[in-house]
């Protein structure tokens, strides 16, 4: 849904308070029916039944509870009590057998009970069947100026900039704004995105990649690809990591696969090297660290999460971001007994979700990547973040950090002067939400964007759109 024109009572629903010349789009919003807009309000009634009201609340307007002369919501709120109508009201799912609720019945939960299509199937308005919702996307990824979706029928759509190929188009150059097919991308399962480059796991445990391949990241030789081609020797993979200008892969028997630049031993051979690897390298000792339940690649270097509680870090430490290790450059992995639930990297930083649902963060913080207050030093290892209890997952970008909590809401902090941690007024210190966002799957941390993806399939972004990355 969109809306434009008097908006300082809030009442386009773009999480804003200000008049708009041009169409805006109402964030948090599931599929509606219809609209109705007043003189300081708006309200949506959804394919459920449910409404869905914003904009100025005196006299009790919105229907959530709220009153007051400076009431106001900037983006829709569920009016409460028919939340619990819509339950009791049968619904048609998206991904059904096409026959109709009042011919195969209606379960307690508001559901049809007749089966349900494959996923990948299509299921109309150019989206697709996955876990018995119609949805656009299955997953996310960002780089620093691009921004790219796997589809639930593992086709792979990107946007942005296209410098060195990044969306994937088949071309070099310009700007494409809107979502595009990735050209020769086979069917994805995960994908990964840093800098100017892009990698999907397929199906079949191969990898594809396309974008900045110039530290011959892509294996073979070096050079930019403007369509998805094969990682040389990749085979058996099941999550992929993407750094500045190298990657790693982990495979089934636990090993981590590391090719592309080395100048800070960022491949994890033992030794760091001004020549690039042109193929992929097992970082040593990687399966004796048992299996990663995540990986991470940042500027030059990696870290791992290992299933039996091991973490293990190698590559450039220039930041701290190996803390607590002291050496300069780590060209082996240096293996830590720290059990975390998961780790990303971001430019010069590393995070991690504790066993607790905390964020805890280490390495640069001069824009307070780390720990939402700049500082000219490093932040040291496992310092906590404060704000972000109950965490699920967390994702760093090249300069600013988001969390997913466990209500399926979206924390931000860190570098904020593209408006890439979602409060609408640009930099901010501490932790703050994201407003608007409702049943969030995902979050994507980009150079200077980042987007979120939820349980509808839609994908939400914001923060700079200088090469069409939103």
């Amino acid at each position: 849904m969109w809306c434009w024109g008097e908006g300082d009572n809030a009442q386009l629903g773009d999480g804003g308070a200000f008049d708009q010349e041009v169409p805006r789009q109402v964030v948090g919003l599931p599929e509606c029916v219809s609209v109705a807009a007043g003189t300081m309000g708006s309200c949506a009634l959804d394919k459920r039944g449910q409404v869905w009201c914003w904009g100025y609340g005196v006299y009790g307007m919105l229907g959530d509870g709220g009153d007051g002369p400076e009431y106001a919501r900037g983006w829709p709120t569920v009016v409460p009590v028919t939340s619990a109508v819509a339950s009791t009201v049968c619904k048609t799912l998206n991904c059904d057998d096409g026959n109709p609720c009042s011919v195969d019945g209606c379960d307690g939960n508001g559901a049809c009970t007749h089966a349900k299509a494959a996923d990948g199937k299509p299921c109309g308005g150019g989206n697709f069947c996955h876990a018995g919702t119609c949805k656009w996307a299955s997953a996310i990824a960002a780089g620093d100026h691009h921004t790219c979706a796997l589809r639930p029928d593992g086709s792979t759509w990107c946007w942005g900039r296209n410098l060195h190929g990044q969306v994937g188009n088949g071309g070099f150059g310009g700007i494409q704004a809107a979502p595009g097919i990735v050209v020769a991308a086979k069917t994805g399962v995960s994908l990964a995105a840093r800098a100017d480059t892009t990698c999907a796991v397929q199906a079949g445990g191969g990898v594809q990649c396309w974008g900045g391949g110039e530290s011959c990241q892509f294996g073979g030789a070096p050079g930019d690809q403007a369509q998805a081609v094969a990682l040389q020797g990749a085979k058996d993979v099941v999550r992929v990591a993407v750094g500045t200008n190298h990657l790693c892969a982990v495979d089934k028997l636990a090993q981590t696969l590391c090719v592309g630049s080395n100048v800070s031993g960022e491949l994890g051979i033992g030794a760091a090297s001004f020549q690039p690897s042109c193929a992929l390298q097992q970082a040593k000792g990687s399966s004796a660290a048992g299996y990663p339940g995540s990986i991470a690649a940042g500027n030059a270097f990696v870290c791992t999460n290992g299933g039996n509680g091991i973490m293990t870090f190698w590559g450039s430490n220039a930041q701290g971001q190996l803390s607590p290790f002291s050496k300069a450059t780590a060209p082996a992995p240096e293996a830590l007994s720290t059990a975390y639930v998961s780790v990303t990297a971001g430019d010069d930083y590393t995070c991690a979700v504790t066993n607790g649902k905390g964020v805890v963060c280490w390495g640069g913080n001069a824009y307070g990547q780390c720990n939402g207050a700049p500082s000219t030093g490093s932040v040291g290892f496992g310092s906590a973040t404060a704000g972000t209890a109950q965490t699920a997952s967390v994702v760093a970008g090249k300069a600013h950090t988001c969390a997913l909590g466990l209500d399926k809401t979206v924390k931000c902090w860190g570098r904020g002067d593209n408006g890439q941690l979602g409060n609408a007024s640009g930099p901010a210190s501490g932790v703050v939400a994201v407003g608007g966002l409702y049943a969030v799957d995902q979050v994507a941390a980009g150079g200077a964007h980042t987007c979120a993806l939820d349980a509808a399939g839609q994908v939400w972004c914001w923060g700079s759109n200088e090469f069409g990355q939103l």
